[in-house]
């Protein structure tokens, strides 16, 4: 698995429309194909953060090999890109160093949604600021 750290300001606008590289499968996929189902700030401490952990799960019928995530917490953004094979239906968590030593407020983030996926039958679904 491997994280790569990305700063971003405008994410956040692009997030309510989607588009998808393959025009038949658009309509199939409109809606995000990974969906979270936890988004967890983890705390280390009393005052400070120690990670995030990400629950997901692929709803497409291709393995899923990577996964972009854009998340605010309290104002400080950050893209985490989840690598490897995540098979259609499996129940995938994995923790983060992001968000690591910020002052703890919460253990809940302010977004925290998939803006990219990348799958094995070459299928792209992504989040568009192009209005679709």
């Amino acid at each position: 698995m491997t994280v790569i750290h990305l700063s971003i300001l405008t994410i956040a606008a692009a997030v309510a429309v989607a588009a998808i590289s393959s025009p038949s499968a658009q309509a199939a996929m409109t809606p995000s194909p990974i969906v979270i189902t936890a988004c967890v700030i983890q705390q280390a401490g009393p005052f400070r953060t120690s990670g995030i952990q990400i629950s997901y799960k692929n709803t497409y019928t291709s393995p899923a090999t990577k996964v972009k995530f854009f998340v605010d917490y309290r104002g400080q953004r950050d893209i985490i890109v989840d690598k490897g094979t995540f098979s259609p239906g499996v129940k995938i968590s994995h923790e983060f160093e992001d968000f690591s030593g910020q002052v703890w407020e919460g253990s809940t983030p302010d977004y925290c949604m998939p803006i990219y996926i990348k799958f094995e039958n070459g299928s792209i679904w992504e989040v568009s600021s192009q209005g679709g």
